[in-house]
């Protein structure tokens, strides 16, 4: 019994230090990746363009409210047209603050989703390099403290065109 149990140990140990040994580790740098991409990517430029785009509707509103804001301060107006005029401004002004929200949730979000486009990106070249190579795991050394394992960042930049 007691051989039994040094032959199941044995073949444990074998199968463990085989295991153990199998495995290929690597890890990429996916900062550098995704800096890189976005660097090579038309997002910044587009980004400039949507921020344009509503600096114009945003200017136009400020002088609209600045108009309404001298008409307001005409001293021929009737009290109806005071209040009325008042009420415009406060309207414009709502307009404005609603579009300055809208703008940067919008600039926002179209941000976010390019970034998780190159997330995406990054994330089908590192499966690809890692089949191609034979990796069993390969790690972002962002969270990595230590590595001994092989940095597959170049291979990635490969995969991805850069």
């Amino acid at each position: 019994m007691k051989m039994k149990n040094i032959f199941t140990l044995m073949a444990l140990f074998v199968g463990l230090t085989y295991g153990a040994q199998a495995q290929k580790l690597g890890h990429v740098e996916t900062q550098v990746l995704l800096e890189t991409l976005f660097v090579n990517s038309d997002i910044q430029a587009n980004l400039q363009l949507k921020e344009e785009e509503y600096k114009v509707q945003i200017q136009e509103l400020v002088n609209k409210i600045q108009v309404l804001e001298a008409e307001f301060q005409n001293p021929n107006l009737t009290e109806g047209q005071r209040l009325d005029k008042e009420s415009e401004i406060k309207f414009e002004y709502e307009n404005y603050q609603n579009l300055l929200q809208s703008a940067d949730q919008d600039l926002q979000g179209y941000l976010q989703q390019e970034n998780d486009k190159l997330a995406n990106q990054i994330i089908e070249a590192v499966d690809a390099v890692g089949k191609e190579h034979g990796y069993t795991y390969i790690f972002s050394s962002d969270a990595i403290l230590y590595s001994n394992g092989d940095n597959l960042t170049e291979f990635v930049k490969t995969k991805l065109g850069l």
